[in-house]
Formats: C-alpha cells, sequence, structure tokens
C-alpha cells in the first residue's frame, strides 16, 4: 500500500496508508504537498513588495514638525487610517504604513 506523510493529531511525521482511508483523503495529501502558489498576503502589492493601491504624491512638515503626507488625494498624517492601513511615520523622504505585523515604505515614485 503507497504511504504518504500527513498530519495527524497524535504524531505529525507518523505515516499514513492511503489505500484505508480512501480516494479522497489521498487526493487531500497531494494538494497538502502542492505548492502554495502566490502568496495570498501580498494581494495589494507588487513583486517587489510595494502597495499598488497608493502613491505617494508629497511630504510637507508644519512649524511644529509635524509631518503631512499627500497619497493618492489624501493630506494625512501620523495616526490616520488609509485604506486599512495606520500611517506610522513620516519622514522627508518616505511614509510608513501599518497594518498588524504589516509594515510598508511608500516612497516617491521613479517613474516621474
Amino acid at each position: 500500500a503507497p504511504v504518504a506523510e500527513a498530519p495527524d493529531a497524535a504524531d505529525p511525521a507518523a505515516p499514513v496508508n492511503v489505500r484505508a482511508h480512501g480516494k479522497a483523503t489521498a487526493a487531500q495529501l497531494k494538494r497538502w504537498e502542492a505548492a502554495w502558489g502566490r502568496d495570498p498576503f501580498w494581494s495589494v502589492s507588487d513583486s517587489t513588495g510595494k502597495l499598488n493601491e497608493f502613491e505617494l504624491k508629497g511630504i510637507s512638515f508644519a512649524k511644529d514638525k509635524k509631518g503631512y503626507a499627500f497619497i493618492n488625494d489624501q493630506i494625512v498624517s501620523v495616526g490616520d487610517a488609509l485604506g486599512g492601513y495606520e500611517v506610522s511615520l513620516i519622514e522627508k523622504d518616505r511614509v510608513m504604513l501599518t497594518r498588524g505585523v504589516q509594515t510598508f515604505f511608500l516612497t516617491f515614485s521613479e517613474d516621474k
């Protein structure tokens, strides 16, 4: 009988008899071993990790040194929400956005 690795509550490394569990289990084991393909957590970014939905258009600092960023058509400052992200940091040439444990830096487009 063919033997394949499968997760088991008692012993994750224990071999499983595929024939004993039937064709459905064999199909599940095949899917288990298959490659994931694209990373679902990078759905809003391109292959370099840049967020495609935001365009940093400008950065300005007030006299009190509070930073403001012009992103898409909004002016935001630290603590503001933007498309599910929080503006965490504004520097002279980049803006840091955070959502949970994800952190992204927006920089000026090099296309212009």
